[in-house]
């Protein structure tokens, strides 16, 4: 298995050997033939910058001038979806005019219309630059994979093209064709030390990033294979880096929260490096590792990079001579994390706090007026949730009235008796479910003798924020009793109504069987969504002969 893997790599870096050097056969021919249609071509970098102006490493002892055009390249690389080779190239994207040339660096600014703005690392083309004169002398010798500089051919003029065998040639395209062929079979190490050995010489090459970037890639190790045990083990797996003793993957997280990373290496790192991709955009993240007993390492990711739906990163360790190693995924082929929504629990709605207050005046004869009711209520309570424990209130009341038998009031003429009552009351309401409920409220009163308790109960259909029936009744002491059938209708959303009937022996508490109806009907307006005002109207009585009307008013906030 390991001599079939082996050859699968070797197998790899070949052809990605041979993509590198098909990219930059194209790049040299390229080169070559825009030199030989108008002179010598150099090449510089963008090396920063000077407020609006680009800083370039090509000066007059070059070949440049005030005024001179030159082209901006930029390299690109991208790796193959599926031989994996890295491939790379060069895009031309504007135009700089040299503003002020000095004999080492020049001063540019932009010129022209630009695909994309000129950033420093950008690779500097002058075309037709003019040839330095210079004479070899004797004791001039060539530099390892160099040859020597040839005399330069004198500048053709605009009238005559030179023939072809006297046009220049492309030495640095010779020397790396030259190159390529005696590394056509090294390893990949090797070869990665010859492009090495061969930019320190061509510290201005055109070709110095390319070589640089294909010199990186032949010396990164291999990425841990997903469908490979999740637990990378220096004894298990053949491949892994020699500074790699033990790491296990994180293969799940919940988004949000911290997430902890821990690995072991050999004796010979000095420390590690883990690299998290930022929730938005392509840039990483570094976050040190802390060494926690010898050999191990770990790192906590904030869980503000820990996002759904994965989190791609990759570790780097530090060996004896202080340089980073991937050894575990790398910036181009990272190792992911799948990432899930963290749970949330529902959180119960906030209280709805609710006050009230409403009044109300009732007459069962307006022939004698001797039979009538008003009543004063007030409520503050909270509700809470649908099911369970929805409400609590607590409140007031002020209850006036004068009344008696129809024998009394209405045969014998007599004034009714007088009855009232100050009171107080504690009220719950439960839920077994959304739509049904019971309401029991405790009452204590205060009358002219003595104190009077009271009791009302309800059960309710349907929810108390939109339309619903309550069904129940009423007992005071010295006051009576009364069932109450009410339905509270959500008839729009601004407009709430209620209607009522109620069956009573109020205010006398008379037991001899003088009871009376009460029909009522409220409407409201909701002027805000916290704010409703009503007004409501009745009619009650205890025979055709004995009734009289009512009405009333409320106002309702809630928050």
């Amino acid at each position: 298995m390991a001599s079939n893997a082996r050859e699968v790599s070797d197998e790899s870096m070949k052809k990605r050997a041979i993509a590198v050097g098909l990219s930059l056969a194209a790049m040299l021919f390229g080169a070559d033939a825009r030199a030989q249609a108008t002179g010598r071509t150099v090449e510089g970098t963008i090396v920063g910058t000077d407020g609006s102006d680009l800083v370039i490493d090509v000066g007059t002892n070059r070949g440049a001038a005030n005024d001179t055009v030159v082209e901006v390249w930029r390299t690109m690389r991208v790796k193959h979806p599926v031989t994996g080779a890295m491939l790379i190239d060069r895009f031309r994207i504007g135009s700089l005019k040299l503003i002020q040339a000095r004999p080492n660096l020049s001063l540019a600014t932009a010129y022209g219309q630009a695909t994309r703005p000129p950033t420093p690392g950008d690779i500097i083309v002058l075309v037709g630059a003019p040839a330095p004169i210079s004479t070899p002398t004797p004791t001039q010798t060539p530099t390892p994979m160099q040859t020597p500089t040839p005399t330069p051919t004198p500048t053709p003029t605009p009238s005559a093209r030179p023939p072809e065998s006297a046009q220049p040639v492309d030495i640095e395209a010779a020397q790396l064709s030259a190159l390529f062929d005696t590394l056509q079979h090294m390893p990949p190490e090797q070869r990665a030390d010859k492009y090495d050995e061969y930019t320190r010489a061509h510290p201005t090459s055109r070709f110095f990033f390319t070589l640089r970037e294909e010199s990186r890639a032949l010396r990164r190790p291999q990425p841990v294979a997903p469908a490979a045990v999740v637990r990378q083990d220096k004894q298990e797996n053949a491949q892994a880096p020699e500074l790699l003793e033990n790491f296990l993957q994180p293969t799940d997280a919940f988004s949000g929260t911290d997430l902890e990373f821990a690995i072991e290496l050999a004796p010979s790192a000095k420390g590690a490096v883990l690299y998290v991709r930022k929730p938005a955009g392509d840039t990483y993240e570094a976050l040190p590792m802390r060494g926690r007993t010898q050999g191990y390492f770990s790192a906590k990711v904030p869980g503000a990079l820990v996002a759904s739906p994965s989190m791609p990163y990759f570790i780097e360790a530090i060996d004896a001579g202080g340089k980073s190693v991937a050894i575990a995924g790398s910036a181009e082929t990272p190792l992911t994390t799948n990432v899930e929504d963290a749970p949330t629990a529902p959180k119960p709605p906030p209280a709805l706090i609710q006050l009230a207050l409403w009044t109300d005046f009732a007459t069962f004869s307006t022939s004698h007026f001797n039979d009538y009711v008003s009543q004063t209520e007030g409520m503050f309570g909270a509700r809470f949730r649908d099911v369970g424990l929805r409400s609590f209130r607590t409140g007031f009341g002020v209850y006036r009235g004068v009344g008696g038998t129809l024998d009394e009031l209405d045969r014998q003429g007599l004034a009714g008796r007088n009855v009232g009552l100050t009171y107080g009351y504690l009220e719950t309401e439960l839920a077994p479910v959304s739509m049904f409920a019971f309401v029991a409220r405790g009452v204590l009163g205060l009358a002219q003798d003595k104190i009077r308790p009271g009791m009302q109960l309800f059960v309710r259909i349907g929810n108390d924020l939109g339309t619903s029936l309550l069904l129940g009744g009423e007992a005071i002491g010295g006051i009576g009793v009364r069932g109450i059938t009410e339905l509270d209708w959500a008839a729009t959303k601004r407009v709430p109504v209620m209607f009522r009937a109620e069956v009573t022996n109020q205010p006398a508490g008379s037991a001899d069987g003088d009871v009376g109806v009460r029909l009522i009907a409220q409407v409201g307006y909701r002027v805000t969504d916290g704010l409703t005002l009503a007004l409501r109207g009745s009619y009650q009585g205890r025979t055709i002969d004995h009734a009289g009307p009512g009405g009333g008013a409320a106002v309702m906030y809630q928050w």
